[in-house]
């Protein structure tokens, strides 16, 4: 009995000063439904070179890009890749830093460390300066933070693969695998831009993504 009675001094925190009241209301419904978030500070003063919206979704699919995997079970998107080397350009062109303490932040996730490392080298090449650790795998990016998160889904259904797998695809929002789409999100301050094949997303409708 005593375990199942929640100590008087635990309080849950239900006040958040960071995000956009959209992002955090996405959190908060999906992954902390019985302790809803309320933004004090919704900050929109940022905007993108695609518009101010919180979120903006890039569809891949008429790319006909191939998710390969490589070693084992990470994967790696060539076609995604070079989608982000183009967004971060026009960021780049538009103010916008890989520095955390920036006026115009941004960052770069991925679920796999092959593709994150593979944009990483991609854009280290182009741009020719450090990267800030702002290119980075999901989970190493937790207790960072940017204004504008970009997050490369990277997986692509196929015919001979149409499911997102357990990884990615899983439909508990309680589940530990989930719980990196809580760290991606939340890691944008006001915007966040999902670089994803709809029509993948669109087979596994059950899936928290």
């Amino acid at each position: 009995d005593v375990i199942n009675r929640a100590p008087k001094q635990l309080v849950a925190l239900r006040d958040q000063y960071r995000m956009r009241s959209e992002i955090s209301d996405l959190i908060s419904s999906t992954f902390y439904p019985e302790h809803t978030l309320k933004t004090v500070a919704h900050k929109d003063d940022l905007s993108t070179p695609w518009g101010n919206e919180s979120f903006i979704i890039i569809d891949t699919k008429s790319l006909d890009s191939d998710s390969a995997q490589v070693n084992g079970k990470s994967r790696r998107n060539v076609l995604h890749a070079l989608v982000v080397e183009e967004l971060v350009s026009k960021l780049l062109e538009n103010g916008w830093s890989f520095e955390s303490t920036a006026k115009k932040s941004f960052g770069v996730i991925s679920p796999y460390a092959k593709q994150s490392s593979f944009i990483e080298g991609i854009l280290r090449t182009k741009i020719g300066k450090p990267l800030n650790g702002a290119i980075s795998t999901v989970h190493r990016f937790q207790g960072n933070e940017r204004d504008l998160m970009i997050i490369d889904v990277t997986k692509d259904a196929t015919n001979a693969a149409p499911n997102l797998g357990a990884f990615l695809g899983n439909s508990d929002p309680l589940s530990p695998s989930n719980a990196m789409w809580n760290v991606a999100i939340s890691r944008a301050r006001q915007h966040v831009i999902l670089v994803t094949d709809l029509e993948t997303l669109k087979k596994n409708p059950s899936a928290v993504i």
